[in-house]
């Protein structure tokens, strides 16, 4: 049998960039089974393709207010649902379907169907306020986007930045290299995006 491994490891011990390393083959003893194969990454048509682009201009195009930062994240991610569901087939809440995953159930916060396509697209909103809560919430929604990629082809990490000079729009945005490689390698390798939306500080009239 085949074992393999992928590993973040650090380009430098000085300045800690990091890459996907290469895939380790390694052959087992005959009558030794050192693991399963390596699973194929979940591929994305062109069609559908076109209605993950168009989900997530959508989602870009959500927008959030400075004075609404003491609501409950469902009060954010029911707006969110509402705001999709005008153009596209999105489900929420108790209609997402639940993904078991080393003896744990998760479910995300919403998904995009198409068809008979239930498992296209999903999304993973985490609301960020105060600083030291940020990191645990960012760290969770990471992990949970993860775990969603052995279900769906495409996975959204949505984070609405409320902390302090919104610290991870500016970290996430151009010009941050350590952030920018991890932010593309997601994308590239796992199909996960994440996105970070600001809050404006004043609703329309």
């Amino acid at each position: 049998m085949i074992a393999y491994w992928i590993a973040l490891i650090p380009k430098s011990a000085v300045t800690p960039k990091f890459e996907v390393a290469d895939v380790w083959f390694v052959s087992s003893p005959k009558g030794y089974d050192m693991g399963r194969k390596r699973e194929k990454q979940k591929r994305i048509g062109k069609k559908e393709w076109k209605e993950v682009s168009v989900f997530l201009s959508k989602i870009k195009a959500y927008r959030i207010y400075w004075e609404d930062r003491n609501q409950r994240e469902t009060r954010f991610n029911d707006r969110l649902a509402d705001h999709l569901s005008q153009s596209l087939e999105v489900r929420s809440r108790g209609t997402v379907p639940q993904i078991k995953f080393a003896n744990e159930t998760y479910r995300p916060d919403l998904y995009l169907q198409k068809g008979k396509t239930k498992k296209l697209c999903t999304v993973e909103c985490k609301l960020l306020k105060d600083s030291k809560g940020a990191k645990s919430r960012f760290k969770e929604g990471l992990s949970q986007a993860i775990v969603y990629t052995s279900e769906y082809k495409y996975v959204v990490l949505l984070l609405l930045d409320f902390t302090k000079g919104s610290s991870y729009v500016l970290k996430f945005g151009r010009g941050n290299k350590l952030e920018s490689k991890l932010s593309a390698m997601l994308r590239e390798k796992l199909n996960v995006h994440i996105i970070v939306l600001k809050p404006l500080m004043r609703k329309p009239s």
